[in-house]
């Protein structure tokens, strides 16, 4: 068990091509953190984060700095990680859903079999852990519901992208994820439009200084939406729930300010 006193672990989370790697390298300029990708074998395995005993031990060898850990695979099984890590901070990130969309389609063109796995195993037969620690899953159920068995094919990939985006948000949403108070929930195009007032945001939230050259972010996608040939219900569900987990930040302590 961490001890209180103990700098606690900072988690980025969010789903693939989301700006994780983005919010990674901004922290990973403040002095004082420690930071560990998805990739690193220290901490993670498979992608997923190693067990309590094995990350507590690697914080520990780190102090007095603190680690910040990108967990993706791990973002559905946030309850365990403040369980786990007394006073842990969650960095969420949320981005368009048709410009995560366009990046998948660029970045993992070959990953059609990941997503049918996913949907299927996870989502429609409900037989991984996403579901472990949520009571009721009422926004989940009704686009379960309506969307089982409506896309085919490798001409369905954009759109089964996006139904992964959707289910995956809204398990986040019926936790109740957004409203809490030890969330930062960051949206990528706001990061991008304005990086002097979400970086500042991110420093507070985290407790640390980031220098000034860190706040000025490269122009990337943002803002390139990708919605031909998708499904018209699909797209505006997408659409309406990403509202909706913007204007729940908004309206937390630590929100999701979004850009004008």
């Amino acid at each position: 068990m961490m001890d209180p006193m103990e700098p606690a672990p900072i988690f980025i989370l969010g789903l693939q091509r989301s700006g994780t790697n983005m919010m990674l390298g901004l922290l990973g300029h403040a002095p004082g953190l420690a930071v560990f990708n998805e990739d690193d074998p220290r901490a993670f395995s498979d992608f997923r984060l190693r067990d309590t005993d094995t990350v507590e031990t690697l914080i520990r060898r780190h102090l007095p700095d603190a680690c910040v850990f990108k967990a993706i695979t791990d973002t559905l099984r946030w309850r365990r990680l403040l369980e786990a890590f007394h006073g842990a901070r969650l960095v969420f990130m949320v981005r368009n859903p048709f410009d995560v969309v366009l990046s998948w389609l660029v970045e993992f063109p070959s990953s059609m079999s990941v997503v049918n796995h996913v949907l299927d195993y996870d989502f429609f037969k409900r037989n991984g852990e996403f579901f472990a620690d949520v009571a009721e899953t009422p926004t989940v159920d009704a686009h379960v519901r309506r969307y089982f068995g409506r896309f085919h094919g490798d001409g369905d990939y954009a759109n089964k992208v996006a139904l992964f985006w959707l289910l995956f948000h809204g398990v986040l949403l019926d936790s109740m994820f957004f409203e809490r108070r030890d969330v930062l929930v960051i949206d990528f195009d706001s990061l991008l439009a304005s990086p002097d007032t979400h970086t500042s945001r991110v420093a507070s939230f985290c407790g640390v200084t980031l220098p000034p050259a860190c706040q000025t972010i490269p122009a990337s996608t943002g803002g390139h939406y990708f919605a031909a040939r998708m499904d018209v219900d699909l797209a505006n569900d997408c659409r309406r729930l990403y509202e909706r987990v913007l204007g729940i930040g908004s309206g937390s302590r630590h929100g999701a300010a979004r850009a004008d």
